[in-house]
């Protein structure tokens, strides 16, 4: 896991976008898990589905059991560079699409959803999404055009 909106180490703000998980874990801990998050008494402490169950059920003394991975391995496309980052390894586009929200946003201004308002206005500012929204682009013909190839 890796932070969502800012670059922290805030563990209760932690996304589950990118995860390197430990299957002997989960498989040992499926169960409980599954009993866990389909118990009709729960009342959940986050506000958002997918990472709700593992940041609520994967606790020791209600700190959150999780290793955060490097920034650059959950790089969020809307993130300013700042010195000694590193280029992105996996880039995960959370929130606004290149090809429905921030193409159309770059070039002509159009916003989908007003939620994504300040993610497009700081990306087209401050940070790298043309460019990584073409390297994008550019591995997505690579993967089509490797598949029609077979």
């Amino acid at each position: 896991m890796s932070t969502e909106f800012q670059q922290s180490s805030n563990r209760d703000k932690m996304d589950t976008g990118v995860m390197l998980m430990n299957l002997r874990n989960l498989q040992g801990t499926y169960q409980n898990f599954t009993d866990f998050l389909f118990d009709p008494n729960r009342a959940w402490d986050f506000n958002t589905a997918d990472p709700c169950g593992y940041k609520s059920y994967y606790r020791n003394k209600g700190k959150l059991v999780a290793t955060f991975l490097p920034h650059t391995m959950n790089w969020k496309f809307y993130w300013e560079q700042r010195d000694g980052d590193g280029d992105p390894v996996i880039m995960h586009f959370h929130g606004p699409k290149c090809d429905t929200d921030i193409v159309p946003f770059v070039f002509e201004g159009v916003i989908r959803f007003d939620q994504f308002r300040n993610m497009l206005e700081h990306c087209n500012t401050g940070g790298r999404c043309q460019k990584l929204c073409k390297e994008y682009q550019g591995q997505v013909n690579a993967a089509y055009k490797q598949l029609r190839s077979r």
